[in-house]
């Protein structure tokens, strides 16, 4: 049974992704900070499809999360095909007036921890001749972002990270897609510090079109033609 990490993995995007390699017949790891929704995602996950769920209680958000994260994993025999890094948080203000250990940890969960987890996992497709990773940006990583200046930045990173490793590691049978989501209508809002917008894409629909195009090895995945244009 192939395997898939999903960071971020227990809400939104996240969480319906899950749900989508779960019904393909993955066994999935999952990791959060939060034990109680891990522990529910798990549940409903197993409960909802024939596979198992492997939970890991980490807080990808500190600096030493990431390698936490893959020593566990190491230690437990776990050996996975596909990498999705769909963790992230957002906030919604004026950079100078911003919380500092706040922005740190957004910035660390959004581009240290990525980029962290795909070096270590890499490596292990490297050696086992395949692999694939599916990093989640935005469609802000194409726009400044006046009011959420530091997020719309690592969304940049995200993306021009995943389209400069795709060509490093294709010779090595690695396919790097990277997906970027317009307004989609999940926690993100509300946890950033504003409102969920009522005229985004559902959680659902966003995840069941990456899935597709992430299946059909596209590098660059934009759900939805007004998201495109």
């Amino acid at each position: 049974m192939s395997k898939v990490l999903i960071t971020g993995g227990t809400s939104g995007i996240g969480y319906e992704l899950a749900k989508q390699f779960a019904g393909d017949g993955y066994a999935l790891c999952m990791v959060s900070s939060n034990e109680q929704r891990l522990l529910k995602a798990k549940e409903c996950i197993e409960r909802d499809f024939a596979t198992t769920v492997f939970p890991f209680f980490v807080d990808l958000s500190q600096a030493e999360g990431a390698t936490r994260l893959y020593d566990q994993m190491q230690q437990d025999g776990h050996h996975i095909q596909v990498l999705v890094n769909a963790a992230g948080v957002g906030y919604i203000g004026e950079h100078v007036n911003m919380d500092a250990s706040a922005e740190t940890a957004m910035i660390t969960l959004n581009i240290q921890t990525l980029t962290i987890l795909t070096r270590l996992f890499v490596k292990e497709m490297i050696l086992a001749g395949g692999g694939s990773v599916l990093n989640i940006s935005s469609i802000g990583a194409f726009f400044p972002g006046t009011l959420c200046a530091s997020y719309y930045a690592g969304k940049s990173y995200v993306y021009q990270f995943s389209r400069a490793l795709a060509d490093e590691v294709c010779k090595h049978g690695i396919l790097i897609s990277v997906a970027c989501p317009g307004t989609t209508k999940t926690e993100f809002f509300e946890r950033a510090g504003g409102k969920t917008p009522t005229n985004g894409m559902s959680a659902e629909k966003t995840a069941e079109i990456i899935y597709r195009q992430f299946m059909k090895g596209r590098k660059v995945i934009i759900p939805g033609l007004l998201n495109k244009c």
